[in-house]
Protein backbone atom coordinates (compact mmCIF):
# COMPACT_ATOMS: atom_id res chain seq x y z
CA UNK A 1 0.00 0.00 0.00
CA UNK A 2 0.73 3.54 -0.63
CA UNK A 3 3.41 3.12 -3.32
CA UNK A 4 5.09 5.64 -4.50
CA UNK A 5 4.91 5.65 -8.62
CA UNK A 6 7.85 6.95 -10.66
CA UNK A 7 7.39 7.69 -14.31
CA UNK A 8 9.67 8.13 -16.59
CA UNK A 9 7.54 8.42 -19.73
CA UNK A 10 7.15 11.91 -21.41
CA UNK A 11 3.82 12.55 -22.69
CA UNK A 12 2.07 10.03 -20.62
CA UNK A 13 -1.36 10.97 -19.64
CA UNK A 14 -1.81 9.91 -15.96
CA UNK A 15 -5.05 9.25 -14.89
CA UNK A 16 -7.84 11.83 -13.53
CA UNK A 17 -5.00 14.51 -14.94
CA UNK A 18 -7.15 17.14 -15.53
CA UNK A 19 -7.89 17.58 -11.86
CA UNK A 20 -5.62 15.43 -9.52
CA UNK A 21 -1.93 16.86 -9.32
CA UNK A 22 0.09 14.14 -9.74
CA UNK A 23 3.54 15.86 -8.89
CA UNK A 24 2.47 15.71 -4.81
CA UNK A 25 1.92 12.00 -5.21
CA UNK A 26 4.67 10.53 -7.69
CA UNK A 27 7.98 11.18 -9.14
CA UNK A 28 8.14 12.17 -12.53
CA UNK A 29 11.47 12.85 -14.40
CA UNK A 30 12.45 12.66 -17.74
CA UNK A 31 12.10 9.33 -20.00
CA UNK A 32 15.91 10.10 -21.33
CA UNK A 33 16.93 9.85 -17.84
CA UNK A 34 16.13 6.17 -18.44
CA UNK A 35 18.40 6.10 -21.69
CA UNK A 36 20.94 7.51 -19.88
CA UNK A 37 20.79 4.89 -16.98
CA UNK A 38 20.61 2.10 -19.39
CA UNK A 39 24.13 3.68 -20.80
CA UNK A 40 25.90 2.44 -18.14
CA UNK A 41 25.10 -1.09 -18.12
CA UNK A 42 24.11 -1.27 -14.42
CA UNK A 43 23.01 2.34 -14.02
CA UNK A 44 25.24 3.61 -11.99
CA UNK A 45 28.68 4.66 -11.09
CA UNK A 46 29.89 1.90 -8.53
CA UNK A 47 33.37 2.34 -10.04
CA UNK A 48 33.38 -1.14 -12.34
CA UNK A 49 34.95 -0.99 -15.54
CA UNK A 50 31.52 -1.80 -16.89
CA UNK A 51 30.27 1.65 -15.60
CA UNK A 52 33.08 3.94 -17.12
CA UNK A 53 35.61 1.23 -18.26
CA UNK A 54 37.16 0.60 -21.82
CA UNK A 55 34.12 0.62 -23.60
CA UNK A 56 32.82 3.95 -22.83
CA UNK A 57 36.84 5.16 -23.75
CA UNK A 58 36.53 3.84 -26.76
CA UNK A 59 33.11 5.72 -27.39
CA UNK A 60 34.83 8.82 -26.34
CA UNK A 61 37.21 8.17 -28.41
CA UNK A 62 34.43 7.98 -31.81
CA UNK A 63 35.31 4.05 -32.26
CA UNK A 64 32.39 2.92 -29.99
CA UNK A 65 28.48 2.24 -31.01
CA UNK A 66 27.16 3.78 -27.57
CA UNK A 67 25.33 6.63 -27.73
CA UNK A 68 28.71 8.55 -26.92
CA UNK A 69 28.61 11.28 -23.83
CA UNK A 70 26.46 13.66 -26.42
CA UNK A 71 24.20 10.97 -27.14
CA UNK A 72 25.32 10.45 -30.62
CA UNK A 73 24.42 6.95 -31.71
CA UNK A 74 26.10 6.52 -35.23
CA UNK A 75 29.62 5.41 -33.87
CA UNK A 76 31.57 7.30 -36.30
CA UNK A 77 34.45 9.29 -35.76
CA UNK A 78 32.71 12.60 -35.89
CA UNK A 79 30.79 12.01 -33.05
CA UNK A 80 33.76 11.78 -30.52
CA UNK A 81 36.75 11.11 -32.87
CA UNK A 82 40.21 12.60 -33.57
CA UNK A 83 38.03 15.68 -34.82
CA UNK A 84 36.40 15.72 -31.26
CA UNK A 85 39.35 14.98 -29.14
CA UNK A 86 41.07 17.70 -31.50
CA UNK A 87 38.35 19.93 -30.49
CA UNK A 88 39.18 18.48 -26.79
CA UNK A 89 43.14 19.30 -27.01
CA UNK A 90 42.32 22.65 -28.06
CA UNK A 91 43.96 22.40 -31.54
CA UNK A 92 40.45 21.81 -33.75
CA UNK A 93 38.29 24.56 -35.31
CA UNK A 94 35.67 24.16 -32.77
CA UNK A 95 34.80 25.58 -29.70
CA UNK A 96 36.26 22.80 -27.96
CA UNK A 97 35.79 21.76 -24.19
CA UNK A 98 38.77 23.95 -22.53
CA UNK A 99 40.76 25.38 -25.55
CA UNK A 100 44.34 24.66 -25.45
CA UNK A 101 47.37 23.25 -23.13
CA UNK A 102 45.83 25.07 -20.02
CA UNK A 103 43.06 23.30 -20.34
CA UNK A 104 44.43 20.01 -20.69
CA UNK A 105 46.58 20.84 -17.56
CA UNK A 106 43.49 21.69 -15.44
CA UNK A 107 41.90 18.44 -16.47
CA UNK A 108 44.66 16.47 -15.36
CA UNK A 109 44.91 17.88 -12.04
CA UNK A 110 48.18 20.49 -12.91
CA UNK A 111 46.17 23.89 -14.14
CA UNK A 112 45.42 26.88 -12.15
CA UNK A 113 41.98 27.29 -13.57
CA UNK A 114 38.76 26.52 -12.42
CA UNK A 115 38.80 22.99 -13.82
CA UNK A 116 35.90 20.61 -14.99
CA UNK A 117 34.39 19.97 -11.57
CA UNK A 118 35.09 24.19 -10.40
CA UNK A 119 37.77 23.50 -7.82
CA UNK A 120 40.50 26.72 -8.58
CA UNK A 121 43.36 25.09 -6.18
CA UNK A 122 44.98 23.20 -8.97
CA UNK A 123 45.41 20.25 -6.78
CA UNK A 124 45.35 16.64 -8.41
CA UNK A 125 42.14 16.57 -6.63
CA UNK A 126 40.50 18.63 -8.18
CA UNK A 127 40.75 16.85 -11.73
CA UNK A 128 43.78 14.62 -11.15
CA UNK A 129 44.22 10.89 -11.04
CA UNK A 130 41.77 10.47 -8.75
CA UNK A 131 39.43 11.85 -10.85
CA UNK A 132 40.74 10.39 -14.14
CA UNK A 133 40.27 6.96 -12.37
CA UNK A 134 36.57 7.82 -11.56
CA UNK A 135 36.06 8.60 -15.42
CA UNK A 136 38.06 5.29 -16.58
CA UNK A 137 35.90 3.40 -13.97
CA UNK A 138 38.49 2.75 -12.04
CA UNK A 139 37.72 5.37 -9.06
CA UNK A 140 35.42 5.20 -6.09
CA UNK A 141 34.01 8.08 -6.51
CA UNK A 142 30.03 9.54 -6.96
CA UNK A 143 30.89 9.57 -11.05
CA UNK A 144 29.95 11.97 -13.06
CA UNK A 145 26.00 11.56 -12.05
CA UNK A 146 26.81 11.35 -8.24
CA UNK A 147 25.13 7.76 -7.83
CA UNK A 148 27.19 5.64 -5.51
CA UNK A 149 25.05 2.76 -6.12
CA UNK A 150 24.33 1.13 -9.23
CA UNK A 151 20.94 -0.12 -8.38
CA UNK A 152 19.09 2.92 -7.37
CA UNK A 153 19.23 6.21 -9.17
CA UNK A 154 20.40 9.18 -6.88
CA UNK A 155 17.53 11.29 -7.75
CA UNK A 156 15.51 8.97 -5.82
CA UNK A 157 17.94 8.15 -2.90
CA UNK A 158 18.25 12.06 -2.46
CA UNK A 159 14.89 12.40 -1.70
CA UNK A 160 14.19 13.31 1.86
CA UNK A 161 12.18 10.80 4.23
CA UNK A 162 9.43 13.59 4.91
CA UNK A 163 9.34 13.70 1.23
CA UNK A 164 8.93 10.51 1.12
CA UNK A 165 6.10 10.01 3.83
CA UNK A 166 4.43 13.08 1.93
CA UNK A 167 4.05 11.05 -1.35
CA UNK A 168 2.86 7.68 0.32
CA UNK A 169 0.19 9.74 1.88
CA UNK A 170 -0.83 11.28 -1.03
CA UNK A 171 -0.65 7.88 -3.07
CA UNK A 172 -2.86 6.62 -0.17
CA UNK A 173 -5.47 9.16 -0.46
CA UNK A 174 -5.66 8.83 -3.88
CA UNK A 175 -6.38 5.37 -4.12
CA UNK A 176 -8.48 5.12 -1.45
CA UNK A 177 -10.74 8.45 -2.57
CA UNK A 178 -10.84 7.60 -6.57
CA UNK A 179 -9.49 4.21 -8.01
CA UNK A 180 -10.05 1.60 -5.09
CA UNK A 181 -12.99 0.20 -6.95
CA UNK A 182 -14.77 0.51 -10.51
CA UNK A 183 -17.42 2.22 -8.57
CA UNK A 184 -15.07 5.14 -7.45
CA UNK A 185 -13.89 5.01 -10.89
CA UNK A 186 -16.55 5.57 -13.09
CA UNK A 187 -18.03 7.99 -10.51
CA UNK A 188 -14.71 9.90 -10.50
CA UNK A 189 -15.49 10.51 -14.31
CA UNK A 190 -18.63 11.20 -14.31
CA UNK A 191 -18.08 14.00 -11.87
CA UNK A 192 -15.03 15.25 -13.86
CA UNK A 193 -17.76 15.36 -16.83
CA UNK A 194 -20.20 17.42 -14.64
CA UNK A 195 -17.82 19.92 -13.35
CA UNK A 196 -16.41 20.36 -17.49
CA UNK A 197 -20.32 21.11 -18.19
CA UNK A 198 -21.50 23.25 -14.85
CA UNK A 199 -18.27 24.71 -14.73
CA UNK A 200 -19.59 27.65 -12.29
CA UNK A 201 -20.57 25.12 -10.02
CA UNK A 202 -17.40 22.73 -10.11
CA UNK A 203 -14.71 21.48 -7.56
CA UNK A 204 -11.23 23.51 -6.62
CA UNK A 205 -8.34 21.49 -7.67
CA UNK A 206 -8.05 21.99 -3.75
CA UNK A 207 -11.15 19.63 -3.57
CA UNK A 208 -9.89 17.18 -5.53
CA UNK A 209 -6.60 16.96 -3.80
CA UNK A 210 -7.02 17.46 -0.41
CA UNK A 211 -8.79 14.88 2.46
CA UNK A 212 -11.38 13.68 2.18
CA UNK A 213 -11.66 14.25 -2.14
CA UNK A 214 -13.84 15.72 -4.71
CA UNK A 215 -16.91 13.19 -4.54
CA UNK A 216 -17.09 14.16 -0.29
CA UNK A 217 -17.07 17.52 -1.08
CA UNK A 218 -19.73 18.79 -3.27
CA UNK A 219 -19.81 22.56 -5.01
CA UNK A 220 -23.58 22.42 -4.78
CA UNK A 221 -23.18 23.14 -0.77
CA UNK A 222 -20.30 25.66 -0.82
CA UNK A 223 -17.73 26.90 -3.23
CA UNK A 224 -15.58 27.90 -0.27
CA UNK A 225 -13.28 25.31 1.51
CA UNK A 226 -13.94 27.10 4.72
CA UNK A 227 -17.53 26.02 4.77
CA UNK A 228 -16.59 22.13 5.20
CA UNK A 229 -15.73 20.92 8.28
CA UNK A 230 -13.01 18.77 7.15
CA UNK A 231 -11.21 21.74 5.46
CA UNK A 232 -11.30 23.81 8.99
CA UNK A 233 -7.67 22.58 10.29
CA UNK A 234 -6.14 23.15 7.20
CA UNK A 235 -6.94 26.67 6.94
CA UNK A 236 -7.11 27.41 10.14
CA UNK A 237 -10.48 28.30 10.70
CA UNK A 238 -13.16 27.91 13.69
CA UNK A 239 -16.07 26.87 14.05
CA UNK A 240 -19.10 29.36 15.18
CA UNK A 241 -19.56 29.19 18.80
CA UNK A 242 -23.31 28.76 18.63
CA UNK A 243 -25.87 25.74 17.56
CA UNK A 244 -28.90 24.87 16.34
CA UNK A 245 -30.85 21.85 17.84
CA UNK A 246 -33.56 19.67 16.16
CA UNK A 247 -35.53 17.48 18.47
CA UNK A 248 -37.60 15.10 16.59
CA UNK A 249 -41.15 14.05 17.87
CA UNK A 250 -43.40 11.30 16.88
CA UNK A 251 -45.84 10.99 19.89
CA UNK A 252 -48.29 13.12 20.59
CA UNK A 253 -48.14 15.94 23.09
CA UNK A 254 -50.74 14.71 26.26
CA UNK A 255 -48.69 15.87 28.89
CA UNK A 256 -47.14 19.06 30.53
CA UNK A 257 -44.16 16.49 32.14
CA UNK A 258 -43.35 14.82 28.55
CA UNK A 259 -39.73 14.42 28.80
CA UNK A 260 -39.59 16.71 25.65
CA UNK A 261 -41.00 19.72 27.17
CA UNK A 262 -38.13 19.51 29.84
CA UNK A 263 -35.59 19.05 27.12
CA UNK A 264 -36.79 21.96 25.74
CA UNK A 265 -35.97 24.03 28.85
CA UNK A 266 -32.77 22.46 29.40
CA UNK A 267 -31.17 23.02 25.73
CA UNK A 268 -32.12 26.42 25.73
CA UNK A 269 -30.42 27.78 28.61
CA UNK A 270 -27.51 26.47 27.12
CA UNK A 271 -24.94 30.03 26.48
CA UNK A 272 -24.03 28.41 23.39
CA UNK A 273 -28.00 27.68 21.80
CA UNK A 274 -28.76 29.80 18.70
CA UNK A 275 -32.12 28.64 18.24
CA UNK A 276 -34.12 25.14 18.72
CA UNK A 277 -35.97 23.04 16.11
CA UNK A 278 -39.12 20.62 16.42
CA UNK A 279 -39.64 18.20 13.76
CA UNK A 280 -42.74 17.42 14.23
CA UNK A 281 -43.39 13.87 12.46
CA UNK A 282 -46.26 12.64 15.22
CA UNK A 283 -49.71 11.60 13.47
CA UNK A 284 -51.31 13.91 15.32
CA UNK A 285 -51.86 17.48 14.89
CA UNK A 286 -49.36 20.17 15.85
CA UNK A 287 -49.73 21.19 19.42
CA UNK A 288 -51.24 25.01 20.01
CA UNK A 289 -48.41 27.75 20.50
CA UNK A 290 -49.18 27.91 24.23
CA UNK A 291 -48.22 24.25 24.90
CA UNK A 292 -45.12 24.79 24.37
CA UNK A 293 -42.99 26.46 27.42
CA UNK A 294 -41.52 29.91 26.96
CA UNK A 295 -37.65 30.15 26.76
CA UNK A 296 -34.80 32.61 26.00
CA UNK A 297 -34.20 31.19 22.56
CA UNK A 298 -36.61 30.73 19.32
CA UNK A 299 -38.56 27.74 19.01
CA UNK A 300 -39.34 26.56 15.89
CA UNK A 301 -41.86 23.97 14.71
CA UNK A 302 -41.86 22.52 11.27
CA UNK A 303 -44.49 19.78 10.55
CA UNK A 304 -42.43 17.05 8.35
CA UNK A 305 -44.18 16.84 5.02
CA UNK A 306 -43.60 13.02 4.64
CA UNK A 307 -43.27 12.38 8.26
CA UNK A 308 -40.45 9.56 7.27
CA UNK A 309 -37.11 8.83 10.01
CA UNK A 310 -34.83 10.29 7.58
CA UNK A 311 -36.18 13.79 7.47
CA UNK A 312 -34.57 14.32 10.97
CA UNK A 313 -30.98 14.82 8.35
CA UNK A 314 -33.07 17.17 5.93
CA UNK A 315 -30.60 20.45 5.03
CA UNK A 316 -33.12 22.63 6.67
CA UNK A 317 -32.79 26.35 5.31
CA UNK A 318 -33.85 27.36 9.17
CA UNK A 319 -30.57 25.87 10.38
CA UNK A 320 -28.18 28.89 9.90
CA UNK A 321 -25.01 27.65 12.31
CA UNK A 322 -22.17 25.33 11.30
CA UNK A 323 -23.18 22.80 14.68
CA UNK A 324 -26.72 20.85 15.00
CA UNK A 325 -27.32 19.18 17.84
CA UNK A 326 -29.41 16.25 16.99
CA UNK A 327 -31.66 15.05 20.39
CA UNK A 328 -34.66 12.29 20.40
CA UNK A 329 -37.80 12.92 21.95
CA UNK A 330 -37.18 11.21 25.23
CA UNK A 331 -33.99 12.39 25.76
CA UNK A 332 -32.63 13.55 28.82
CA UNK A 333 -29.55 15.99 28.84
CA UNK A 334 -29.11 18.70 31.32
CA UNK A 335 -27.82 22.05 30.39
CA UNK A 336 -24.19 21.60 31.75
CA UNK A 337 -24.38 17.87 29.29
CA UNK A 338 -25.35 20.13 26.69
CA UNK A 339 -22.74 22.76 27.29
CA UNK A 340 -19.70 20.27 27.89
CA UNK A 341 -20.33 18.03 24.30
CA UNK A 342 -20.64 21.60 22.57
CA UNK A 343 -16.76 22.79 24.01
CA UNK A 344 -15.86 19.22 22.97
CA UNK A 345 -17.25 19.26 19.13
CA UNK A 346 -15.41 22.88 18.46
CA UNK A 347 -12.20 20.84 18.75
CA UNK A 348 -13.46 18.31 16.42
CA UNK A 349 -15.98 19.58 13.69
CA UNK A 350 -15.53 17.11 11.44
CA UNK A 351 -16.80 14.13 13.74
CA UNK A 352 -20.01 13.02 15.51
CA UNK A 353 -20.01 13.91 19.28
CA UNK A 354 -22.31 12.60 21.83
CA UNK A 355 -23.43 10.44 24.55
CA UNK A 356 -25.13 7.17 24.22
CA UNK A 357 -22.32 4.89 22.15
CA UNK A 358 -22.57 1.87 20.05
CA UNK A 359 -19.93 -0.64 18.66
CA UNK A 360 -19.96 -2.83 15.12
CA UNK A 361 -18.39 -6.62 15.11
CA UNK A 362 -17.65 -9.27 12.33
CA UNK A 363 -19.50 -12.18 13.13
CA UNK A 364 -17.50 -15.14 12.03
CA UNK A 365 -19.51 -17.92 12.76
CA UNK A 366 -22.36 -16.25 10.62
CA UNK A 367 -19.90 -14.66 8.32
CA UNK A 368 -21.61 -11.19 8.53
CA UNK A 369 -21.64 -7.92 10.21
CA UNK A 370 -23.03 -7.76 13.75
CA UNK A 371 -24.57 -4.74 15.80
CA UNK A 372 -24.01 -4.18 19.63
CA UNK A 373 -25.88 -1.96 22.48
CA UNK A 374 -23.34 -3.57 25.49
CA UNK A 375 -21.31 -1.57 27.56
CA UNK A 376 -17.96 -2.32 26.54
CA UNK A 377 -14.63 -0.35 26.60
CA UNK A 378 -14.78 0.59 22.72
CA UNK A 379 -17.60 2.01 20.65
CA UNK A 380 -17.60 2.86 16.68
CA UNK A 381 -20.67 4.61 16.92
CA UNK A 382 -22.23 7.45 18.65
CA UNK A 383 -26.17 7.67 17.91
CA UNK A 384 -27.94 10.99 17.03
CA UNK A 385 -30.22 11.06 20.05
CA UNK A 386 -27.91 12.83 21.88
CA UNK A 387 -24.74 14.02 19.47
CA UNK A 388 -23.20 17.28 17.67
CA UNK A 389 -22.56 17.53 14.16
CA UNK A 390 -21.34 19.45 11.23
CA UNK A 391 -24.63 20.95 9.96
CA UNK A 392 -23.06 20.03 6.00
CA UNK A 393 -23.36 16.11 6.71
CA UNK A 394 -27.46 16.52 6.37
CA UNK A 395 -26.96 17.44 2.79
CA UNK A 396 -24.29 14.88 2.61
CA UNK A 397 -26.74 12.61 3.99
CA UNK A 398 -29.20 14.06 1.53
CA UNK A 399 -27.09 14.38 -2.03
CA UNK A 400 -24.66 11.81 -1.79
CA UNK A 401 -26.31 8.86 -0.60
CA UNK A 402 -28.49 6.91 -3.09
CA UNK A 403 -32.30 6.78 -2.42
CA UNK A 404 -32.23 3.33 -2.06
CA UNK A 405 -30.46 3.35 1.23
CA UNK A 406 -32.47 6.34 2.94
CA UNK A 407 -35.56 4.66 1.26
CA UNK A 408 -34.34 1.60 3.22
CA UNK A 409 -34.35 3.46 6.72
CA UNK A 410 -37.67 5.24 5.75
CA UNK A 411 -39.73 2.10 5.53
CA UNK A 412 -37.77 0.13 8.83
CA UNK A 413 -38.12 3.77 10.62
CA UNK A 414 -35.07 2.31 12.12
CA UNK A 415 -31.39 2.82 11.35
CA UNK A 416 -30.89 6.22 10.39
CA UNK A 417 -28.53 7.15 12.87
CA UNK A 418 -26.17 4.15 11.90
CA UNK A 419 -26.22 5.45 8.41
CA UNK A 420 -25.17 8.77 9.49
CA UNK A 421 -22.08 7.13 11.54
CA UNK A 422 -21.26 5.20 8.45
CA UNK A 423 -21.73 8.44 6.34
CA UNK A 424 -19.17 10.46 8.94
CA UNK A 425 -16.64 7.60 9.12
CA UNK A 426 -16.31 7.13 5.32
CA UNK A 427 -15.28 10.92 5.15
CA UNK A 428 -13.11 11.36 8.06
CA UNK A 429 -11.76 7.87 8.32
CA UNK A 430 -12.43 8.65 12.06
CA UNK A 431 -14.37 7.49 14.75
CA UNK A 432 -16.47 9.24 16.64
CA UNK A 433 -16.13 10.85 20.19
CA UNK A 434 -17.98 10.09 23.50
CA UNK A 435 -18.40 12.31 26.08
CA UNK A 436 -18.86 11.60 29.69
CA UNK A 437 -20.41 8.21 30.66
CA UNK A 438 -24.31 8.68 30.86
CA UNK A 439 -25.91 5.53 31.68
CA UNK A 440 -29.18 7.18 32.37
CA UNK A 441 -29.31 7.88 28.37
CA UNK A 442 -29.85 3.82 28.19
CA UNK A 443 -31.89 3.27 31.15
CA UNK A 444 -34.20 5.74 30.58
CA UNK A 445 -34.23 4.55 26.56
CA UNK A 446 -34.87 1.25 27.53
CA UNK A 447 -37.76 2.26 30.48
CA UNK A 448 -39.90 4.17 27.78
CA UNK A 449 -43.16 1.73 27.30
CA UNK A 450 -44.94 4.18 24.86
CA UNK A 451 -46.33 2.28 22.32
CA UNK A 452 -44.69 4.41 19.76
CA UNK A 453 -41.09 3.97 20.99
CA UNK A 454 -39.53 1.96 18.71
CA UNK A 455 -37.01 0.80 21.42
CA UNK A 456 -40.09 -1.20 22.40
CA UNK A 457 -40.34 -2.73 18.89
CA UNK A 458 -38.97 -6.39 19.37
CA UNK A 459 -37.44 -6.46 15.24
CA UNK A 460 -35.48 -3.14 16.07
CA UNK A 461 -32.37 -5.28 17.36
CA UNK A 462 -32.80 -7.35 14.36
CA UNK A 463 -33.50 -4.44 11.61
CA UNK A 464 -30.28 -2.47 12.86
CA UNK A 465 -28.20 -5.91 12.03
CA UNK A 466 -29.52 -5.64 8.92
CA UNK A 467 -28.87 -2.43 8.12
CA UNK A 468 -24.76 -2.65 9.02
CA UNK A 469 -24.77 -5.44 6.49
CA UNK A 470 -26.64 -3.69 3.83
CA UNK A 471 -24.52 -0.22 4.38
CA UNK A 472 -21.28 -1.82 4.05
CA UNK A 473 -22.10 -3.33 1.07
CA UNK A 474 -23.00 -0.46 -0.43
CA UNK A 475 -19.51 1.24 0.65
CA UNK A 476 -17.73 -1.31 -0.49
CA UNK A 477 -16.29 -1.69 3.13
CA UNK A 478 -16.52 -1.34 6.67
CA UNK A 479 -16.02 2.59 7.43
CA UNK A 480 -17.05 2.07 11.06
CA UNK A 481 -13.63 2.35 13.20
CA UNK A 482 -13.31 1.49 16.53
CA UNK A 483 -12.17 4.19 19.50
CA UNK A 484 -11.70 3.92 23.09
CA UNK A 485 -11.34 7.45 24.05
CA UNK A 486 -13.56 8.94 25.93
CA UNK A 487 -13.48 12.97 26.73
CA UNK A 488 -14.82 13.83 30.31
CA UNK A 489 -14.12 17.43 32.12
CA UNK A 490 -10.89 18.23 34.05
CA UNK A 491 -11.30 17.06 37.39
CA UNK A 492 -14.00 14.80 36.30
CA UNK A 493 -14.69 12.59 39.57
CA UNK A 494 -11.80 13.90 41.33
CA UNK A 495 -11.56 14.07 45.41
CA UNK A 496 -11.47 17.91 45.06
CA UNK A 497 -13.62 20.58 45.40
CA UNK A 498 -16.90 20.61 43.70
CA UNK A 499 -15.78 24.47 43.44
CA UNK A 500 -12.92 24.42 41.22
CA UNK A 501 -14.90 22.55 39.01
CA UNK A 502 -16.38 23.96 35.56
CA UNK A 503 -18.68 21.24 35.09
CA UNK A 504 -20.29 20.91 38.67
CA UNK A 505 -23.88 19.31 37.65
CA UNK A 506 -22.13 16.26 35.58
CA UNK A 507 -21.29 14.33 38.13
CA UNK A 508 -24.33 14.75 40.10
CA UNK A 509 -26.60 12.71 37.56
Amino acid sequence: AACIPVMLSNGWELPFSEVIDWNTAAVIGDERLLLQMASLDTGGRDGSRNSWGKGRVQEFMGKGTGPGIHGERDGSRNSWGKGRVQEFMGKGTGPGIRKGKGRVKEFMGKGTGQGIHGERDGSRNSWGKGRVQEFMGKGTGPGIHGERDGSIPSTIRSIHQDKILSLRQQTQFLWEAYFSSVEKIVLTTLEIIHDRVLQHASRSNLMWNNHPGGLFTLPQYSSFLGHFPFHYAPLGIKPQTLFTAVIHAVTPLVSQSQPILKLLVAVAKSQYCAQIIVLWNCDKPLPAKHRWPATSQPVIVIEGESKVMGSRFLPYNSIVTDAVLSLDEDTVLSTTEVDFAFTVWQSFPERIVGYPARSHFWDANKERWGYTSKWTNDYSMVLTGAAFYHRYYNYLYTNYLPASLRSMVDQLSNCEDILMNFLVSAVTKMPPIKVTQKKQYKETMMGQTTRASRWADPDHFAQRQTCMNKFASWFGTMPLVHSQMRLDPILFKDQVSILRKKYRDIERL
